[in-house]
This record gives structure tokens, C-alpha cells and sequence, in this order.
């Protein structure tokens, strides 16, 4: 019989906040922030959790989704305050206002 110890610590999956914070440890342009990044936009689009709305017509919410994303990639940090997926669905709601 295997015993595990009272201070086993269980692997859970990090937040989009824990996977950011980690991203921006690292050194900008290097392999390893790239590839966090991609890993955590992967884990953000697959989510369920980005807003969407049937209202607005399917090529204004591509484009102003492509240019959340764009803004994400090259300003991870404005998206730690306020938590990751609401701060980036703040913004796509507002671009979608814009456009």
C-alpha cells in the first residue's frame, strides 16, 4: 500500500491569471514567452469563455475578435488587472462598438 503524504500537492490547471503572470517572466521575444503565450491563447480560444453575440454581423466580430487578439499579443500586461477573459472581452465589446 502507497501512502502519500499529507503535503502531496495535487497539479491543477493554472488560471489564465497564474499562466499570464508566467508568461511575462519571461524575456519579450523569447522562445519561451512565445510559446506560453500561444499556449495561453489556445487555452483562452478554446475556453468557451470569450464573448460572442449573433447580433453583430459575423465579419465585424472576426475582425474586431483578430484585433483583440492582435492587441493581446503585443500587450499581454494590460490584461492581468481585472482578470484576463474579462478584460479582453471588455475590449472586444468596445471595439465592436467602435467598428
Amino acid at each position: 500500500m502507497v501512502l502519500r503524504s499529507r503535503n502531496h500537492r495535487y497539479h491543477s490547471k493554472p488560471t489564465f491569471e497564474q499562466s499570464l503572470t508566467r508568461l511575462l517572466g519571461h524575456r519579450p521575444g523569447c522562445i519561451q514567452r512565445r510559446r506560453a503565450l500561444a499556449r495561453l491563447m489556445e487555452a483562452m480560444a478554446e475556453s468557451g469563455q470569450i464573448w460572442m453575440d449573433s447580433r453583430y454581423d459575423s465579419a465585424l466580430y472576426e475582425q474586431a475578435l483578430q484585433q483583440t487578439w492582435n492587441h493581446f499579443r503585443r500587450h499581454p500586461e494590460d490584461y492581468l488587472r481585472g482578470g484576463v477573459i474579462k478584460t479582453f472581452n471588455r475590449r472586444l465589446v468596445v471595439l465592436l462598438q467602435v467598428v
